[in-house]
């Protein structure tokens, strides 16, 4: 039993160090207690990490609009000229796939 063991290593503390108070703490409650800030880290990081990613989409997005815009007539006149959506897209996206 736990308490018993605790309560007479307690008596044999106070007996030896009359002057000093007995604190203990389980290895497991110690270790844990030790990496509760680690853990908060992790999240913290791992939160932070998907905002950065977040705003790299939307810039990359941003520039696939600005591109597309900026091409307009360009695609206009491929299509009359008979480009497929395949080709269009294989037009627009070989610049981005360099990033």
């Amino acid at each position: 039993n736990w308490s018993e063991t605790i309560s007479s290593i307690e008596s044999i503390w106070k007996e030896t160090y009359p002057e000093s108070d007995f604190k203990y703490a389980f290895m497991d409650d110690t270790v844990k207690q030790f990496y509760e800030s680690e853990q908060k880290t992790a999240t913290l990081l791992k939160w932070a990490t998907g905002l950065a990613i977040l705003i790299s989409c939307l810039g990359l997005f941003g520039l696939v609009i600005h591109t597309t815009e900026r091409r307009t007539k360009e695609i206009g006149i491929r299509k009359i000229l008979g480009a497929n959506i395949f080709q269009l897209n294989i037009l627009l996206s070989k610049d981005f796939l360099k990033l």
